[in-house]
């Protein structure tokens, strides 16, 4: 059960975000990010969304990224959950 809701919660965030792109209404907002920072945030959210497997990801200190914070999630969890 709580697969299929993982997997429809996706299914979702994948159809809204096709239509933002379709009608030109997704916006990036790049900032600046500590990469340490993204990935204990990831890791503790896809480790609680799947209690049954254990992900472990690793950034060194002070490492910092320019990117879209909710952009970067969703292609974070996209990629994570197509591998899951």
């Amino acid at each position: 059960a709580v697969s299929e809701t993982n997997r429809l919660d996706q299914l979702i965030g994948n159809i809204l975000m096709a239509a933002q792109l379709e009608n030109h209404a997704f916006s990036i907002r790049p900032e600046t990010l500590q990469l340490s920072d993204i990935a204990r945030d990831f890791v503790e959210r896809i480790n609680l969304k799947h209690p049954g497997k254990r992900v472990q990801l690793e950034a060194g200190t002070n490492m910092q990224v320019e990117a879209d914070p909710d952009a970067l999630e969703s292609i974070l969890l996209n990629l994570t959950e197509n591998a899951l």
